[in-house]
């Protein structure tokens, strides 16, 4: 769910055209380098007063900049809730109905995957119970067709750090409103793309799956479990896991807009709804985040003293990882955000609509969760929340930018000296600089390309450091210095780059604890060039058909004697089927783009939409032989100049179309999503 206004802005990129595409696949002659950051100053007193003065100073500012119609904050401390806000409008009124400003008591928001860390405690809880093992194969547990492709158990250690394997899949995210099966949810797995325990690559599904074996380990239905054990234990009132919500909490929940001024979006369906469909209102968020720091003001504790620091430590190690693990990690839940010197676990979420983070900070017993009911302007959303994180930290926890992150690889011994250390920084940046594509992508199917159409960029700067275009983190630019061999950590900041050698070649690179990238390859990288201009050469092709075709006959008909012998007549059968292959190819085009705007406002399409699309891109690379068979006779002929630059043209242009359709798996038999 972390990031599906991102997916769904790479859904829409395919439609901007080939010039878009040809942008997007060179890195800027010039990259312009960031900025540092600059601390707030000094560390001001963490006080009810103080906290919420500042929040007042911040908040409404920036939802008006970006545009973005409401939001709930909360923060804690020290046991208590310190300060809950509301600010701007749970209902702006764009529809017609009355203006509703957001209550932090009563208003409920939509927190996306921040859903993800209350199904870990439920995980954990029956950890604790001796009900289920964290290293014990999932299909102890339940009865799942998973899709397996490498050696060894996929474990709920995996399922909680995002490191089974799983590549990622659009379609059980959000679906039509009404009743959700999870079991039939989860029968539809993705492939296992990656050994498991290796490779951090985020995970709906894998959370899912983790919330199914709650549901069949305690005998309850997964929002009946939650709300008997995790939300009532924290005195959470206004919070479920439902959907749809239940008639008292029903109309109490904000309306999810892209902008102020926009219409609002209907209540969103999680189809695997373990991974990101519960409602809450800030106030309940705060009971929670005491809560996952064990001072919960409700009627129990969720987890022992030993169970929440085992959730709140690293979950793997240098063993699993290798190199990665000198990054940062994820724990049985948390992504590490330390900074300042300060332990800092946190989650984010985003759906279509909604976008909030959460972080505590359990060793200074306090915690800042923020959430909006809408996107706004651009990333306005996304940049809202980091600067209130940041900013948060800055001014009540300042300290020094630390080479060492809490929870780094030194705690479990794992470090990146398990990689050959040759050569000097600068040599090793060189190394590293590429083209990178995010782990947390389709492989598998037709959906393969929006991996290519977002590409991470690095450069190395003639001092050994890399800055980090399009930031898989940030979506900015970032520059990282190297903290020791294959470590570069942000500069001025706090996350790092971890990166995985072997034989002299980047494998993988580590960032933001359940993420990471993997070099692109020359193939796929050339996909989206030669199908861009495949297809411009194609539509040149079907277009000049009919005009030639008129020329020509014109020409034949009014020349005589001689000339009236000369090859200017009809084309013959296989430059005619060649055409048609261009034209099925164009149709396929159309279809695709057509198939990407469905899925990116989230609508259903069924599989035979799929086929059917397929059917004529399979078409185009039939065409391949008449258009082959027909440039061999045109140079046999001697028919011309341009009967024969026309017929390679239109060869190599379906040649490379199809070639590019089969690196981004067009061709797939695997028609899920």
């Amino acid at each position: 769910m972390k990031l599906m206004a991102r997916a769904r802005a790479l859904l829409v990129i395919l439609v901007l055209g080939t010039l878009g595409v040809l942008a997007g696949c060179a890195p800027s002659a010039d990259p312009q380098l960031p900025g540092p950051r600059v601390p707030e100053g000094a560390t001001a007193e963490l006080t009810a007063q103080d906290v919420g003065t500042w929040l007042d100073g911040q908040i409404p500012t920036a939802l008006e900049r970006g545009n973005i119609p409401g939001a709930t904050v909360t923060v804690v401390h020290d046991g208590e809730i310190l300060a809950s806000r509301g600010y701007g409008y749970a209902e702006t009124g764009t529809d017609g109905e009355e203006k509703r400003l957001v209550d932090p008591d009563d208003t409920l928001f939509r927190v996306g995957s921040v859903s993800k860390l209350a199904t870990d405690v439920a995980v954990m809880q029956l950890v604790e119970q001796g009900d289920v093992d964290l290293d014990t194969d999932v299909s102890e547990y339940v009865d799942v067709p998973l899709d397996r492709r490498f050696d060894g158990d996929i474990t709920l250690r995996h399922l909680l750090t995002h490191t089974a394997g799983f590549e990622e899949r659009l379609g059980s995210l959000f679906v039509p409103a009404g009743e959700v099966d999870l079991e039939a949810a989860l029968q539809e797995a993705p492939a296992q793309v990656y050994a498991p325990g290796t490779t951090p690559a985020y995970s709906n599904y894998g959370l899912a799956l983790a919330g199914y074996v709650v549901q069949e380990v305690s005998g309850q239905p997964f929002e009946q479990y939650l709300q008997e054990h995790v939300f009532d234990p924290a005195g959470m009132d206004s919070s479920s896991f439902e959907q749809p919500l239940p008639e008292d909490l029903a109309d109490r929940v904000a309306t999810g807009y892209a902008t102020t001024d926009g219409p609002g979006n209907a209540f969103e369906t999680i189809g695997v709804f373990p991974a990101g469909s519960m409602s809450a209102s800030g106030t309940d968020m705060g009971r929670f985040m005491l809560a996952l720091m064990g001072q919960s003001t409700g009627k129990g504790q969720l987890l022992g003293t030993d169970t929440r620091e085992l959730m709140q430590s690293p979950a793997l190690d240098s063993s699993a990882l290798g190199a990665l693990a000198e990054g940062q990690r994820m724990t049985l839940g948390y992504f590490d955000e330390s900074r300042n010197g300060h332990r800092i676990l946190g989650h984010g979420g985003d759906t279509d609509s909604f976008h909030s983070a959460l972080e505590i900070y359990p060793d200074d017993a306090t915690g800042v969760f923020i959430s909006m009911n809408g996107s706004g302007e651009g990333t306005a959303s996304l940049t809202l929340r980091s600067d209130l994180m940041r900013g948060f930290s800055d001014r009540y926890f300042s300290g020094e930018v630390s080479d060492t992150v809490t929870g780094a690889g030194s705690t479990t011994g794992g470090t990146a000296s398990e990689n050959v250390e040759t050569g000097t920084t600068e040599e090793r940046a060189d190394v590293v600089a590429g083209r990178y594509e995010t782990t947390r992508s389709m492989h598998t199917t037709f959906l393969t390309v929006l991996a290519l159409m977002s590409p991470t960029t690095i450069t190395a700067l003639d001092d050994g450091s890399l800055l980090v275009s399009n930031d898989p983190g940030t979506t900015g630019e970032t520059v990282f210095e190297e903290i020791s061999p294959w470590v570069w950590q942000e500069q001025d900041g706090y996350r790092r780059l971890t990166v995985q050698v072997e034989d002299g070649q980047v494998v993988r690179i580590g960032h933001d604890s359940a993420m990471s990238i993997v070099p692109t390859s020359p193939l796929r990288t050339a996909a989206l060039p030669v199908l861009a201009l495949s297809l411009a050469v194609l539509a040149l092709v079907v277009i000049a058909w009919p005009i030639g075709g008129a020329l020509g006959w014109h020409a034949h008909r009014t020349r005589t004697g001689a000339d009236s012998t000369r090859n200017r007549g009809p084309l013959r059968w296989t430059a005619r089927l060649a055409r048609l292959g261009a034209l099925a190819a164009l149709i396929a085009a159309v279809g695709w783009v057509s198939l990407l705007l469905s899925l990116a406002s989230y609508a259903q399409v069924e599989p035979i939409m799929v086929r059917g699309i397929q059917v004529f891109q399979l078409l185009a690379a039939l065409s391949i032989v008449p258009a082959l068979v027909d440039l061999v006779r045109a140079v046999r002929r001697r028919d011309g100049a341009v009967r024969i630059i026309t017929a390679s043209a239109l060869a190599l242009a379906l040649v490379g179309l199809s070639g590019a359709a089969i690196v981004v798996n067009l061709f797939s038999l695997d028609v899920t999503f």
